[in-house]
């Protein structure tokens, strides 16, 4: 969605009408961005509200036991869980934000969409080949981090979990 938002309005010719209104550039584009946002958090929330669905109707809500022992409370899992969420929106965030960029820079969708898909799946090989003896590219690609909340909370939901731990020493 966010690669077309601009593109979309260029390439129906709507843009040069909208920027003769009295709003700047800069607000417009803020706006589009927000807009962009807003659309991945509601996207988020809805596979939230219906994983949460599920999981109500499939797996039994309890404390985490082991031999009697409580390895992790429900409140420690809905909290892993909230935490998971907001280390997930930093690099969706990012992923809207190039998408976004992509469709600022392009004056057709088809470029927009394209592109922004195009680079991302271009992106993904590359990080993990270039690899040399002191710097390692994935750490720097904001694509690298898409799943990494949503593995300490698999691991917490397990019993297995793991403090929240950078690996870019």
């Amino acid at each position: 969605f966010s690669s077309i938002i601009v593109a979309n309005e260029a390439t129906r010719g709507t843009l040069r009408v909208i920027l003769t209104q009295p709003i700047r550039r800069v607000e417009f584009l803020i706006a589009k961005w927000i807009i962009s946002v807003m659309y991945m958090l509601l996207l988020l929330l809805i596979a939230l509200f219906i994983i949460l669905i599920y999981a109500y109707f499939t797996y039994d809500f309890n404390d985490i036991m082991e031999e009697d022992i409580v390895v992790y409370t429900k409140a420690e899992m809905i909290k892993s869980l909230l935490k998971s969420l907001v280390f997930l929106l930093f690099p969706l965030i990012a992923t809207v934000t190039y998408g976004f960029f992509i469709s600022v820079i392009s004056k057709n969708v088809a470029v927009a969409v394209g592109g922004a898909v195009g680079t991302l799946f271009t992106i993904e090989p590359i990080k993990h080949l270039l690899k040399f003896k002191h710097f390692n590219l994935t750490n720097y690609i904001f694509t690298s981090y898409l799943d990494l909340p949503l593995i300490m909370s698999s691991d917490v939901a397990s019993g297995v979990g793991n403090p929240w731990q950078s690996d870019l020493s």
